[in-house]
Protein backbone atom coordinates (compact mmCIF):
# COMPACT_ATOMS: atom_id res chain seq x y z
CA UNK A 1 0.00 0.00 0.00
CA UNK A 2 2.79 2.61 0.99
CA UNK A 3 4.61 1.79 -2.18
CA UNK A 4 1.67 2.38 -4.58
CA UNK A 5 0.90 5.80 -2.70
CA UNK A 6 4.62 6.82 -3.04
CA UNK A 7 4.49 5.66 -6.94
CA UNK A 8 1.36 7.70 -6.75
CA UNK A 9 3.29 10.58 -5.52
CA UNK A 10 6.02 10.68 -7.43
CA UNK A 11 4.02 10.80 -10.70
CA UNK A 12 1.48 13.13 -9.49
CA UNK A 13 4.48 15.37 -8.67
CA UNK A 14 6.50 14.65 -12.02
CA UNK A 15 4.15 15.84 -13.71
CA UNK A 16 3.27 18.90 -11.91
CA UNK A 17 7.08 19.99 -11.86
CA UNK A 18 6.96 19.51 -15.83
CA UNK A 19 3.86 21.83 -16.63
CA UNK A 20 3.36 24.56 -13.67
CA UNK A 21 4.99 27.55 -15.20
CA UNK A 22 4.51 31.03 -13.94
CA UNK A 23 5.98 31.35 -10.42
CA UNK A 24 4.99 29.78 -7.05
CA UNK A 25 1.61 30.26 -7.17
CA UNK A 26 1.34 28.22 -10.10
CA UNK A 27 2.55 25.23 -8.55
CA UNK A 28 0.66 25.45 -5.84
CA UNK A 29 -2.51 25.74 -8.16
CA UNK A 30 -1.78 22.61 -9.89
CA UNK A 31 -0.81 20.85 -6.46
CA UNK A 32 -4.82 21.63 -5.31
CA UNK A 33 -6.25 20.52 -8.85
CA UNK A 34 -4.21 17.47 -8.87
CA UNK A 35 -4.30 16.68 -5.11
CA UNK A 36 -7.79 18.21 -3.55
CA UNK A 37 -10.23 18.32 -6.70
CA UNK A 38 -8.76 14.92 -9.00
CA UNK A 39 -7.51 12.78 -6.16
CA UNK A 40 -9.03 13.66 -3.13
CA UNK A 41 -6.47 13.01 -0.93
CA UNK A 42 -6.13 16.35 0.56
CA UNK A 43 -9.00 18.73 1.19
CA UNK A 44 -9.29 23.06 0.65
CA UNK A 45 -8.13 22.94 4.62
CA UNK A 46 -5.01 21.54 4.66
CA UNK A 47 -4.00 22.98 1.37
CA UNK A 48 -4.60 26.75 3.58
CA UNK A 49 -2.48 25.02 6.30
CA UNK A 50 -0.07 24.19 4.11
CA UNK A 51 0.41 27.81 2.44
CA UNK A 52 0.40 29.39 5.76
CA UNK A 53 2.61 27.05 6.99
CA UNK A 54 5.13 27.69 4.18
CA UNK A 55 4.79 31.62 5.07
CA UNK A 56 5.29 31.42 8.63
CA UNK A 57 8.97 29.36 7.33
CA UNK A 58 12.01 30.50 5.63
CA UNK A 59 12.54 28.71 2.48
CA UNK A 60 10.55 28.55 -1.43
CA UNK A 61 7.22 28.47 -0.25
CA UNK A 62 6.10 26.20 -3.20
CA UNK A 63 8.48 23.34 -2.42
CA UNK A 64 7.80 23.92 1.52
CA UNK A 65 4.28 23.09 0.12
CA UNK A 66 5.11 20.20 -1.55
CA UNK A 67 6.58 18.66 1.41
CA UNK A 68 3.77 19.20 3.80
CA UNK A 69 1.32 17.73 1.14
CA UNK A 70 3.98 14.97 0.68
CA UNK A 71 4.15 14.75 4.61
CA UNK A 72 0.49 14.43 5.06
CA UNK A 73 0.07 12.16 2.37
CA UNK A 74 2.58 9.21 3.33
CA UNK A 75 5.01 10.76 6.16
CA UNK A 76 8.72 11.35 5.70
CA UNK A 77 9.35 8.99 2.61
CA UNK A 78 6.45 10.52 1.00
CA UNK A 79 7.56 14.21 0.95
CA UNK A 80 11.12 13.25 0.08
CA UNK A 81 9.47 11.73 -3.05
CA UNK A 82 7.34 14.41 -3.73
CA UNK A 83 10.10 17.26 -3.62
CA UNK A 84 12.48 15.25 -5.60
CA UNK A 85 9.48 14.37 -8.04
CA UNK A 86 8.73 18.32 -8.61
CA UNK A 87 12.14 19.29 -8.99
CA UNK A 88 13.16 16.69 -11.47
CA UNK A 89 11.70 18.39 -14.60
CA UNK A 90 13.27 22.10 -13.88
CA UNK A 91 16.35 21.01 -12.93
CA UNK A 92 17.08 19.28 -15.68
CA UNK A 93 15.38 22.12 -18.27
CA UNK A 94 17.86 24.57 -16.43
CA UNK A 95 21.02 22.12 -16.62
CA UNK A 96 20.84 22.12 -20.18
CA UNK A 97 20.47 25.37 -20.70
CA UNK A 98 23.72 25.96 -18.57
CA UNK A 99 25.26 23.75 -20.60
CA UNK A 100 24.37 25.94 -23.40
CA UNK A 101 25.40 29.09 -21.76
CA UNK A 102 28.52 28.13 -20.30
CA UNK A 103 29.79 25.58 -23.05
CA UNK A 104 28.73 26.92 -26.09
CA UNK A 105 27.98 30.49 -25.49
CA UNK A 106 30.95 31.80 -28.35
CA UNK A 107 28.77 29.88 -30.53
CA UNK A 108 25.29 31.24 -29.79
CA UNK A 109 24.10 34.83 -29.38
CA UNK A 110 23.27 35.02 -25.93
CA UNK A 111 24.05 38.43 -25.58
CA UNK A 112 21.60 39.34 -28.27
CA UNK A 113 19.49 37.77 -26.07
CA UNK A 114 20.25 39.58 -22.59
CA UNK A 115 19.84 42.67 -24.43
CA UNK A 116 15.97 42.02 -24.36
CA UNK A 117 15.75 39.76 -21.15
CA UNK A 118 17.66 42.40 -18.59
CA UNK A 119 14.97 45.16 -18.82
CA UNK A 120 12.49 42.42 -18.95
CA UNK A 121 13.57 41.00 -15.80
CA UNK A 122 13.66 44.64 -13.85
CA UNK A 123 10.49 45.20 -14.82
CA UNK A 124 9.01 41.78 -13.38
CA UNK A 125 10.99 42.86 -10.33
CA UNK A 126 9.49 46.29 -9.92
CA UNK A 127 5.97 44.50 -10.04
CA UNK A 128 6.82 41.68 -7.72
CA UNK A 129 7.82 44.58 -5.71
CA UNK A 130 4.88 47.52 -6.08
CA UNK A 131 2.51 44.30 -5.54
CA UNK A 132 3.82 43.76 -2.30
CA UNK A 133 4.33 47.11 -1.05
CA UNK A 134 0.39 47.21 -1.64
CA UNK A 135 0.23 44.65 0.45
CA UNK A 136 2.74 45.04 3.04
CA UNK A 137 2.97 48.70 3.13
CA UNK A 138 -0.61 50.28 4.21
CA UNK A 139 0.78 52.60 7.03
CA UNK A 140 3.34 54.90 7.94
CA UNK A 141 5.49 52.75 10.05
CA UNK A 142 5.75 49.73 7.15
CA UNK A 143 6.29 52.49 4.51
CA UNK A 144 9.30 53.86 6.62
CA UNK A 145 10.82 50.07 7.32
CA UNK A 146 10.77 49.83 3.61
CA UNK A 147 12.14 52.92 3.21
CA UNK A 148 15.03 52.49 5.48
CA UNK A 149 15.95 49.17 4.17
CA UNK A 150 16.31 50.24 0.67
CA UNK A 151 18.77 53.30 1.94
CA UNK A 152 21.10 50.66 3.92
CA UNK A 153 21.66 49.08 1.16
CA UNK A 154 22.12 51.73 -1.28
CA UNK A 155 25.07 52.69 0.93
CA UNK A 156 26.17 49.17 2.55
CA UNK A 157 25.05 46.53 -0.32
CA UNK A 158 26.10 43.39 0.25
CA UNK A 159 24.67 40.14 1.64
CA UNK A 160 25.52 40.84 5.45
CA UNK A 161 23.81 44.15 5.23
CA UNK A 162 20.67 42.24 3.50
CA UNK A 163 20.37 40.04 6.58
CA UNK A 164 21.09 42.95 9.20
CA UNK A 165 17.95 44.65 7.31
CA UNK A 166 15.79 41.58 8.65
CA UNK A 167 17.04 40.80 11.67
CA UNK A 168 16.68 44.45 12.84
CA UNK A 169 13.18 44.50 10.84
CA UNK A 170 12.35 41.51 12.48
CA UNK A 171 13.40 42.98 16.24
CA UNK A 172 11.80 45.97 15.61
CA UNK A 173 8.13 44.20 14.65
CA UNK A 174 8.62 42.30 17.77
CA UNK A 175 8.79 45.11 20.11
CA UNK A 176 6.61 47.10 18.58
CA UNK A 177 3.88 44.97 16.95
CA UNK A 178 3.86 42.95 20.40
CA UNK A 179 3.99 45.33 23.09
CA UNK A 180 1.77 43.03 25.04
CA UNK A 181 2.48 39.17 24.98
CA UNK A 182 1.08 36.94 27.45
CA UNK A 183 3.58 34.83 28.57
CA UNK A 184 1.49 32.40 30.00
CA UNK A 185 -0.38 31.56 26.31
CA UNK A 186 2.78 30.33 25.15
CA UNK A 187 2.37 32.48 22.11
CA UNK A 188 4.44 35.43 22.94
CA UNK A 189 7.99 36.39 22.86
CA UNK A 190 8.42 35.08 26.31
CA UNK A 191 6.51 31.40 25.27
CA UNK A 192 7.33 28.26 25.20
CA UNK A 193 9.83 27.00 22.87
CA UNK A 194 9.89 23.49 22.47
CA UNK A 195 9.68 23.31 19.22
CA UNK A 196 13.39 25.21 18.66
CA UNK A 197 14.63 21.85 18.31
CA UNK A 198 13.48 21.81 14.63
CA UNK A 199 15.51 24.62 13.57
CA UNK A 200 18.79 24.39 16.02
CA UNK A 201 19.97 21.05 15.36
CA UNK A 202 19.74 21.62 11.23
CA UNK A 203 21.59 25.18 11.90
CA UNK A 204 24.45 23.67 14.11
CA UNK A 205 25.16 20.70 11.26
CA UNK A 206 25.46 23.42 8.53
CA UNK A 207 27.83 25.20 10.22
CA UNK A 208 29.72 22.28 11.13
CA UNK A 209 30.22 21.16 7.97
CA UNK A 210 30.26 24.87 6.41
CA UNK A 211 33.54 25.39 8.61
CA UNK A 212 35.25 22.10 8.54
CA UNK A 213 35.74 21.59 5.19
CA UNK A 214 36.33 25.59 4.44
CA UNK A 215 38.35 25.03 0.85
CA UNK A 216 36.02 22.64 -0.41
CA UNK A 217 33.38 23.91 -3.11
CA UNK A 218 31.14 21.44 -3.04
CA UNK A 219 30.90 22.42 0.75
CA UNK A 220 30.59 26.51 0.12
CA UNK A 221 27.95 26.01 -2.33
CA UNK A 222 25.97 23.93 0.06
CA UNK A 223 26.72 26.30 2.84
CA UNK A 224 25.46 29.52 1.15
CA UNK A 225 22.47 28.44 -0.39
CA UNK A 226 21.77 26.44 2.72
CA UNK A 227 21.85 29.84 4.56
CA UNK A 228 19.54 31.64 1.92
CA UNK A 229 17.19 28.93 2.28
CA UNK A 230 17.12 28.89 5.82
CA UNK A 231 17.16 32.82 6.85
CA UNK A 232 14.72 34.39 4.62
CA UNK A 233 11.21 34.37 4.33
CA UNK A 234 8.03 34.58 1.41
CA UNK A 235 9.49 33.27 -1.47
CA UNK A 236 11.43 32.95 -4.70
CA UNK A 237 11.77 36.91 -5.66
CA UNK A 238 12.26 37.40 -1.92
CA UNK A 239 15.71 35.60 -2.54
CA UNK A 240 16.37 36.81 -5.59
CA UNK A 241 18.24 40.30 -3.93
CA UNK A 242 19.67 38.64 -1.62
CA UNK A 243 21.25 35.72 -3.76
CA UNK A 244 22.24 38.95 -6.07
CA UNK A 245 24.09 40.64 -3.06
CA UNK A 246 25.72 37.04 -1.82
CA UNK A 247 26.92 35.81 -5.45
CA UNK A 248 27.57 39.01 -7.69
CA UNK A 249 28.86 41.43 -5.02
CA UNK A 250 30.61 39.60 -2.05
CA UNK A 251 31.51 36.19 -3.66
CA UNK A 252 31.61 37.83 -7.11
CA UNK A 253 31.29 34.19 -8.17
CA UNK A 254 28.79 35.48 -10.95
CA UNK A 255 28.73 38.80 -13.04
CA UNK A 256 25.54 40.51 -13.30
CA UNK A 257 24.44 39.50 -16.79
CA UNK A 258 25.28 35.90 -15.68
CA UNK A 259 22.81 36.44 -12.53
CA UNK A 260 20.30 37.82 -15.02
CA UNK A 261 20.15 34.91 -16.94
CA UNK A 262 19.91 32.13 -14.07
CA UNK A 263 17.20 34.14 -12.66
CA UNK A 264 15.48 34.38 -16.51
CA UNK A 265 15.84 30.98 -17.07
CA UNK A 266 14.07 30.11 -13.74
CA UNK A 267 11.14 32.10 -15.05
CA UNK A 268 10.63 30.53 -18.41
CA UNK A 269 11.45 26.87 -17.21
CA UNK A 270 8.50 24.96 -14.97
CA UNK A 271 8.72 24.76 -10.96
CA UNK A 272 9.68 27.06 -8.78
CA UNK A 273 11.86 30.16 -9.68
CA UNK A 274 14.54 29.14 -7.07
CA UNK A 275 15.68 26.44 -9.46
CA UNK A 276 18.21 28.81 -11.16
CA UNK A 277 20.44 27.98 -7.70
CA UNK A 278 21.41 25.05 -10.83
CA UNK A 279 22.80 27.41 -13.13
CA UNK A 280 24.52 28.82 -10.60
CA UNK A 281 25.87 25.54 -9.02
CA UNK A 282 26.79 24.75 -12.65
CA UNK A 283 29.11 28.17 -13.08
CA UNK A 284 30.88 27.05 -10.08
CA UNK A 285 31.45 23.18 -10.43
CA UNK A 286 29.61 21.52 -13.36
CA UNK A 287 27.27 18.86 -13.31
CA UNK A 288 28.30 18.39 -9.39
CA UNK A 289 27.95 22.45 -8.10
CA UNK A 290 24.40 22.31 -10.22
CA UNK A 291 22.76 19.41 -7.75
CA UNK A 292 24.80 20.70 -4.50
CA UNK A 293 23.50 24.46 -4.92
CA UNK A 294 19.49 22.57 -5.64
CA UNK A 295 19.88 20.48 -3.00
CA UNK A 296 20.99 23.54 -0.94
CA UNK A 297 18.17 26.41 -1.42
CA UNK A 298 15.93 23.47 -1.03
CA UNK A 299 16.26 20.49 1.03
CA UNK A 300 17.11 22.34 4.46
CA UNK A 301 13.99 24.27 4.68
CA UNK A 302 12.39 21.17 3.10
CA UNK A 303 13.53 19.31 6.17
CA UNK A 304 12.19 22.16 8.71
CA UNK A 305 8.67 22.17 6.59
CA UNK A 306 8.47 18.90 7.49
CA UNK A 307 9.46 18.82 11.18
CA UNK A 308 7.38 21.28 12.08
CA UNK A 309 3.96 20.16 10.35
CA UNK A 310 4.02 18.66 13.57
CA UNK A 311 3.59 22.03 15.25
CA UNK A 312 1.73 23.57 12.79
CA UNK A 313 -1.30 24.99 15.26
CA UNK A 314 1.38 26.28 17.76
CA UNK A 315 3.22 27.98 14.74
CA UNK A 316 0.37 29.76 13.15
CA UNK A 317 -0.69 31.23 16.38
CA UNK A 318 2.92 32.23 17.61
CA UNK A 319 2.43 36.14 18.60
CA UNK A 320 5.53 36.81 18.49
CA UNK A 321 6.08 34.98 14.95
CA UNK A 322 3.51 37.05 13.64
CA UNK A 323 5.07 39.98 14.97
CA UNK A 324 8.68 39.65 13.73
CA UNK A 325 6.98 38.72 10.42
CA UNK A 326 5.11 42.23 10.44
CA UNK A 327 8.24 43.94 10.49
CA UNK A 328 9.92 41.58 8.15
CA UNK A 329 7.49 41.75 5.39
CA UNK A 330 7.81 45.72 4.83
CA UNK A 331 11.77 45.02 4.76
CA UNK A 332 11.66 42.34 2.04
CA UNK A 333 9.72 44.81 0.13
CA UNK A 334 12.35 47.59 0.40
CA UNK A 335 15.07 44.77 -0.37
CA UNK A 336 13.15 43.90 -3.84
CA UNK A 337 12.88 47.65 -4.66
CA UNK A 338 16.76 47.93 -4.04
CA UNK A 339 16.73 45.20 -6.18
CA UNK A 340 15.36 46.80 -9.29
CA UNK A 341 16.93 49.41 -8.98
CA UNK A 342 20.74 47.76 -8.86
CA UNK A 343 19.78 46.12 -12.29
CA UNK A 344 18.36 49.69 -13.31
CA UNK A 345 21.14 51.69 -12.58
CA UNK A 346 23.38 48.72 -14.30
CA UNK A 347 21.57 49.49 -17.14
CA UNK A 348 22.42 53.19 -17.01
CA UNK A 349 25.55 52.83 -16.44
CA UNK A 350 26.25 50.51 -19.88
CA UNK A 351 24.47 53.21 -21.65
CA UNK A 352 21.60 50.62 -22.59
CA UNK A 353 19.37 53.05 -20.79
CA UNK A 354 17.03 54.35 -24.22
CA UNK A 355 16.38 50.91 -25.37
CA UNK A 356 15.98 49.31 -21.95
CA UNK A 357 13.49 52.16 -19.96
CA UNK A 358 10.48 51.22 -22.83
CA UNK A 359 10.93 47.38 -22.12
CA UNK A 360 10.85 48.08 -18.33
CA UNK A 361 8.00 49.99 -18.84
CA UNK A 362 6.06 47.21 -21.09
CA UNK A 363 6.96 44.27 -18.73
CA UNK A 364 6.10 46.09 -15.80
CA UNK A 365 2.77 46.83 -17.33
CA UNK A 366 2.56 43.41 -19.04
CA UNK A 367 2.61 41.88 -15.72
CA UNK A 368 1.60 44.48 -13.09
CA UNK A 369 -1.99 45.69 -15.46
CA UNK A 370 -2.46 42.93 -17.82
CA UNK A 371 -1.56 39.47 -15.24
CA UNK A 372 0.87 38.55 -18.45
CA UNK A 373 2.34 35.33 -17.59
CA UNK A 374 6.05 36.09 -16.82
CA UNK A 375 6.83 33.03 -19.08
CA UNK A 376 5.86 34.77 -21.86
CA UNK A 377 7.35 38.61 -21.09
CA UNK A 378 10.67 37.17 -20.65
CA UNK A 379 10.73 35.07 -24.20
CA UNK A 380 9.32 38.22 -25.55
CA UNK A 381 12.34 39.99 -24.29
CA UNK A 382 14.53 37.43 -25.43
CA UNK A 383 13.44 37.65 -29.07
CA UNK A 384 12.90 41.40 -29.56
CA UNK A 385 16.59 41.75 -28.21
CA UNK A 386 17.87 39.40 -30.55
CA UNK A 387 16.51 40.86 -33.65
CA UNK A 388 17.09 43.78 -32.87
CA UNK A 389 20.85 43.18 -32.18
CA UNK A 390 20.41 41.43 -35.17
CA UNK A 391 19.79 44.30 -37.21
CA UNK A 392 22.20 46.70 -35.52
Amino acid sequence: MAIKAYRHLFLAFLTIGSVSFGGYMALISMIREKLVKRDQLLDDNRMSEAIALASFLPGPVAVNVVAFAGYTIAGIAGAVISIVAVLIPSFLAVLALSILYFEYESKLDFDSIMVGITPVIIGIIFSVAVTMARKNCKTVVEAAIAVVGLIVLFFLPGYWPVILVLVAAGLFGIFYYNQDPDPQDGTGVAGKTKYAWVVLPVIAILLVVRYAFPENINVKLFGEFSAVSLTLFGGGYVMVPVLQSLLVEQLQWLSKDEFIFGISIGQVTPGPILISAAFFGYKMNGIIGSVIATLGIFIPSSILMIAASRFYMQLKDNRGMKAALAGIRPAVTGLIFYSGFSLFFGQVKNNNIWFSLPLIVLAFLSIFRFNVSPVIVVIAGGVLGFLVNGML
